[in-house]
């Protein structure tokens, strides 16, 4: 047997090895809701034998681990009504009161014949094996066992509370991952004896693992790029100091979660978090954390078996768990919602993450970014999410803010591109007021918000003076980009291009050459 199994999963095993001899043979069917495609129905399904043997667990886990037994009473799920329900006949649970007259030699050979299997295949999977552990695995319907267990809480639960089956599920995986960090601090031995095989187990597969220097650039950046890495020309964003702040704050002790339409600059303002750790220019305590963007395209590029999106995602783990100075961060952490997911099992991506989120011992950190619709589609209702992360909400910046914005914009496309923006100071002022009032009247249904939007027409603007030769932005490159964004009301459009009639050039060039300025044909 595994060493990561405790003596309490032991005792749970040893238990269901004698409710496995109680009921195997009994004779029994569960009522089950089966839908043909058009409509759902009502169907007896005989109890096979995988079917007994999570039951014998189940009943085991109610009996033996106060613990989880306290955890299904609170959704009102409890042993004499579990029983009953499968079996029907209430007398059999008087049978479990006989248990010395059970031969020792039956339990021991039922232990040793399956529950001990069942055991060692979740040890395979997790770190530690404890009573919390196999009840989360039971209504997952993960690894060994059958959905029976699920199917028999979700009617109980539901015919006594306006509870869910799937809220239990959560909750069990939440304590459950408590209870491993208590169980670890408590005995760091056995931390360490697990962690130094797990470590043997990834260098066999990855040869190169913790041996070459700046180890977590080697491995991870196959599946992402670290941002504190970057060189970044100017500030990524301006005019965002008091969420900026919120951020720096929130980092303090957890994961943060970004939260705010498309095009408000979510991803910019992390980048800006990571240029600031560059400058050193964040609180002491965050001085030395390097921001890693997770590609999640290439998480899953090329897995074709089963397992594989497993192994890459367990070496980013270890990558994380091994330098508490890396930050996560995912751009639209909604989209990881079931990544990696199989058909039945609920252990995804995140779900993965949950553990190391919220354990006591340096907790992984993440910065995720979504939108608020997509928000309140997928995690609003998961108070697993709200525990994790901090929320932070990006709204569109003001007008004073979005000149900020535009002017360092122009800045850095000037120095990127090596072409000039061809206004004085106040001409310049005169298009950003311009382009911001316009830009607020675009179509209702338009998903991009600013500053995406005004920034659009900006590099549209810078687009079309290289599309002609020039080295200078004139006022036809800006109308021509001002007429080209259809997101905008084609009236608007009109009248935004006769407010910049009235600006015009200082200057402009042609190949390196000062020209007079002429009309485009």
């Amino acid at each position: 047997m595994n060493s990561n199994i405790t003596q309490e999963a032991i005792k749970v095993g040893k238990s269901a090895s004698e409710y496995y001899v109680l009921i195997k043979d009994i004779p029994s069917s569960l009522q089950v809701r089966v839908s043909d495609g058009f409509q759902s129905h009502l169907k007896s399904v005989e109890l096979n034998y995988i079917d007994r043997r999570a039951l014998s667990l189940f009943f085991a886990l109610l009996t033996v681990s106060d613990n989880v037994h306290n955890i299904f009473s609170d959704f009102n799920v409890e042993f004499d009504d579990a029983f009953f329900y499968v079996f029907s006949v209430y007398d059999v649970i008087d049978k479990k009161k006989e248990k010395k007259d059970i031969p020792l030699e039956d339990i021991e050979n039922n232990f040793h014949s399956y529950f001990e299997p069942m055991l060692d295949t979740l040890a395979n999977k997790y770190k530690l094996i404890i009573p919390e552990v196999i009840a989360y695995n039971l209504l997952a319907d993960d690894c060994c066992f059958s959905n029976v267990v699920r199917v028999l809480v979700g009617k109980l639960v539901a015919e006594k509370s306006l509870l869910s089956g799937d809220k239990l599920k959560d909750y069990l995986f939440d304590e459950a991952s408590r209870k491993m960090m208590q169980y670890f601090e408590s005995h760091p031995e056995v931390k360490k004896e697990i962690e130094a095989k797990e470590m043997e187990a990834v260098k066999t597969k990855f040869p190169f693992f913790g041996v070459l220097d700046n180890d977590e650039d080697d491995t991870m950046t196959e599946y992402g790029e670290f941002l504190t890495s970057q060189q970044f020309h100017e500030h990524p964003a301006v005019g965002r100091e008091h969420e900026i702040r919120t951020v720096l704050k929130s980092l303090m002790m957890k994961s943060v979660l970004l939260l705010g339409p498309s095009g408000v600059g979510k991803t910019a303002l992390v980048e800006e978090i990571a240029y600031l750790i560059q400058q050193k220019k964040v609180p002491n305590r965050l001085l030395d954390k390097k921001i890693f963007m997770l590609n999640a395209s290439s998480l899953i590029a090329g897995t074709k078996y089963r397992g594989e999106f497993e192994e890459r995602l367990d070496v980013i783990l270890r990558e994380v768990d091994n330098d508490p100075n890396i930050i996560l961060f995912i751009d639209e952490i909604c989209n990881m919602k079931g990544l990696g997911a199989t058909e039945g099992s609920s252990q995804d991506f995140f779900n993965t993450f949950k553990p190391y989120l919220s354990r006591s011992n340096h907790p992984i950190q993440i910065i995720g970014t979504t939108t608020t619709e997509e928000y309140q589609k997928y995690w609003a209702d998961d108070a697993a999410i709200r525990r994790r992360f901090a929320p932070v909400t990006l709204g569109e910046p003001d007008d004073k803010s979005l000149k900020h914005i535009l002017g360092a914009s122009v800045m850095k496309y000037q120095d990127m591109l090596h072409v000039d923006f061809s206004f004085d100071t106040d001409s310049q002022q005169e298009i950003f007021d311009i382009l911001i009032q316009g830009s607020k009247k675009r179509f209702f249904d338009d998903l991009q918000y600013n500053p995406s939007l005004v920034l659009s027409i900006l590099e549209m603007a810078f687009s079309n003076a290289l599309y002609y030769d020039r080295e200078f932005v004139n006022i036809d490159d800006v109308k021509e980009a001002v007429m080209s964004c259809e997101r905008i009301y084609e009236s608007t459009r009109g009248h935004m291009v006769s407010q910049l009639s009235s600006i015009s050039n200082t200057k402009q060039y042609v190949k390196g050459k000062i020209v007079p300025f002429s009309t485009r044909q």
